[in-house]
């Protein structure tokens, strides 16, 4: 028995999120629940940042901790070819390498790359791991 991988993309979710059926116990979406949670951001997240994996492996890893709704998480998010998307966007600047190249590369990568997602709440590891 083959196991069929479905890819969705990022536009999919958001709107699969915005058009989910509400959730009895909330009495509103998750997606409109998302205005409870915190996301931490801070120069400690960024220097965690594994650069080997970065410029050796071509992947980018960070951890983004989450204050939801009933407890602390801590979300990974895995992007792969990241690198390359840096050194076309380089490449289309003249061989110039300034901000709005890493920026511009992020955002493809975040568009057409594959991200993997992995969460330490319950939630994701009772449902969405598997």
């Amino acid at each position: 028995m083959s196991e069929l991988l479905l890819e969705k993309t990022r536009r999919e979710l958001i709107n699969q999120s915005k058009n989910a059926d509400i959730v009895k116990s909330y009495g509103t979406t998750r997606y409109d629940r998302k205005n409870k949670q915190h996301i931490y951001n801070s120069i400690t997240n960024f220097n965690r940042i594994d650069m080997n994996a970065l410029f050796k492996g071509n992947m980018l890893s960070f951890k983004i901790p989450v204050h939801g709704e009933t407890d602390n998480y801590e979300v990974e998010v895995l992007f792969e070819g990241v690198c390359d998307d840096i050194k076309r966007e380089i490449k289309n600047n003249k061989n110039k390498f300034e901000y709005k190249c890493v920026y511009r590369a992020l955002i493809d990568s975040i568009n057409k790359q594959n991200i993997f997602i992995s969460c330490s709440c319950p939630d994701f590891k009772y449902r969405f791991a598997y």
